[in-house]
């Protein structure tokens, strides 16, 4: 039901976003398929996990509830609870759903991963299961995209005013955000895409003779992979924005992959690897059975995912959060 993920910030930065400026700049680069550096020789180096700080958290979640999306800042881990799942069980084996009732309302709530306080931070009142996704936070206000109506919305609340209605609405928006730096992918003529990085007042467009998806960028790094297929993705390409130089990284099986700093990870085969193409390092985060879904940058300098754990109880939300030192 939900197109590609999408980051969500908060209101004061989008405006940013949205508001054309004649003062920005504006620089071009080609990039030649020619010239991109092959990694394939990366060494095996403990000392980038010493670099972070490697969290997981254990959530216990009302019954018969799912989360649809979550986000982790500082200390709080802030989640939607929804009902649709367990209400429209029934039918998929020929018996009538569940009635909705005002039980049933979607909430968000937020979990203290430090006092293991859990509260609940909003509660709809509607009378359908609205669907959430997409949730940021910057300390102050939470956003995140409300399904309701047929179509979807982007949603402000701001935090320390329960009672306040979200206020924020806004189309549908396919950009990445990460450290201020938005990044969008458009086609031009000849099979040549162009990336646009904008950071502030500046705009950096690349241009490439390649098929390009889901462009990642901060302030030092960009990446991106071509196409959607995740089982056919067997390279992931990296801009050094400061040498302006291209790498291409060899991987296998990619399902998602973020930036952290000056550091690449990637969820690939079911583990966190962590690539840095700087030093030439890269180390695997993760141990033992679990699998983990897609990877989010979060607004405080972090990365997180949801556990998928072959013991993981029912009821439960498994997070793990990934920050630097």
């Amino acid at each position: 039901m939900k197109k590609k993920i999408v980051k969500i910030i908060t209101l004061a930065t989008m405006s940013l976003f949205l508001t054309s400026c004649s003062n920005k700049q504006e620089q071009n680069i080609v990039i030649n398929q020619k010239e991109i550096i092959q990694c394939t020789n990366f060494d095996e180096k403990e000392t980038l996990k010493e670099k972070l700080i490697i969290e997981e958290f254990k959530i216990r979640i009302p019954e018969n509830a799912s989360v649809n999306s979550f986000c982790v800042y500082e200390n709080m881990v802030y989640y939607s609870v929804e009902f649709g799942d367990y209400l429209l069980g029934p039918k998929q084996i020929g018996k009538e759903e569940i009635p909705f009732e005002d039980k049933y309302n979607t909430q968000i709530r937020a979990f203290d991963t430090e006092t293991k306080e859990d509260n609940m931070v909003y509660r709809y009142s509607a009378k359908e299961c609205i669907g959430v996704s997409d949730i940021q936070c910057n300390g102050k206000e939470l956003v995140w995209e409300e399904y309701q109506n047929g179509t979807w919305n982007i949603k402000l609340f701001l935090l320390g005013e329960p009672q306040k209605e979200p206020i924020l609405k806004s189309p549908y928006e396919h950009i990445n955000i990460h450290d201020g730096v938005k990044s969008v992918c458009t086609e031009k003529e000849n099979n040549i895409n162009m990336i646009q990085l904008s950071d502030n007042l500046d705009i950096l467009n690349l241009e490439i003779d390649m098929d390009v998806s889901a462009p990642i960028a901060n302030k030092q790094l960009c990446i991106w992979m071509k196409g959607y297929d995740y089982h056919e993705r067997q390279e992931l390409y990296c801009f050094d924005r400061e040498k302006q130089t291209t790498y291409c990284i060899p991987t296998s099986y990619t399902f998602a992959y973020e930036v952290l700093d000056d550091m690449i990870l990637l969820n690939q085969e079911d583990e966190i690897i962590c690539y840095n193409v700087k030093t030439m390092e890269k180390t695997t985060l993760t141990e033992g059975k679990k699998g983990y879904g897609f990877l989010f940058s979060g607004i405080d300098g972090n990365v997180y995912a949801e556990i998928f754990d072959e013991e993981k109880e029912d009821g439960t939300l498994n997070v793990i959060n990934i920050k630097k030192k």
